[in-house]
């Protein structure tokens, strides 16, 4: 015999389920993610070039010699503004001694402008052409962080937002 209660039941039910499937597939789809970020470990990064608020053009291997903290992120993508605010609070403890290289690719660089001002953050912030950086990096998901060495060379990577504690360890795999 039909109830609500029975409905409401199993509705709820499904919703559990539902859920819960879409977490795990998430959590499936980041290692894999990862698994592929982590095949570009020891190749040399791809030089790519990115503009600065002012219009400044500043490529990848402008900053060779030094170790780089590149970061891909987009406005659009919550983990993405989740981690910004982590970033600039390990900024200042890393300045001088790995460069930060946060590079926005959202469609409309009047979206990265805004944010860029409105944020206040203390880190470098640019802009790039967004199909040249899926292209040279091989993107699947944003945001994507890359240890590049003072050789150009990559020497970690990872795909999904990371918190302070996640992020410093990865910081220090550059140091």
């Amino acid at each position: 015999m039909f109830t609500w209660k029975k409905f409401l039941l199993i509705t709820a039910a499904a919703a559990v389920v539902g859920i819960a499937s879409a977490f795990g597939w998430s959590y499936y789809q980041a290692g894999n993610f990862n698994d592929a970020a982590a095949q570009s470990v020891n190749t040399e990064a791809p030089d790519i070039a990115a503009a600065s608020l002012d219009g400044t053009q500043v490529k990848l291997s402008d900053l060779r010699g030094k170790t780089v903290f590149v970061n891909f992120w987009a406005t659009w993508c919550g983990p993405c503004m989740q981690e910004m605010p982590e970033i600039n609070k390990l900024y200042p403890e890393y300045e001088g001694k790995i460069e930060f290289y946060t590079v926005s690719i959202d469609d409309a660089r009047a979206d990265y402008e805004k944010y860029a001002k409105e944020s206040g953050f203390a880190f470098p912030m640019y802009f790039g052409d967004k199909n040249a950086l899926i292209s040279a990096y091989g993107l699947q998901g944003i945001p994507a962080s890359y240890i590049i060495d003072k050789y150009g060379t990559i020497k970690n990577s990872h795909i999904g937002g990371m918190r302070e504690k996640e992020l410093r360890a990865f910081l220090d795999s550059g140091l």
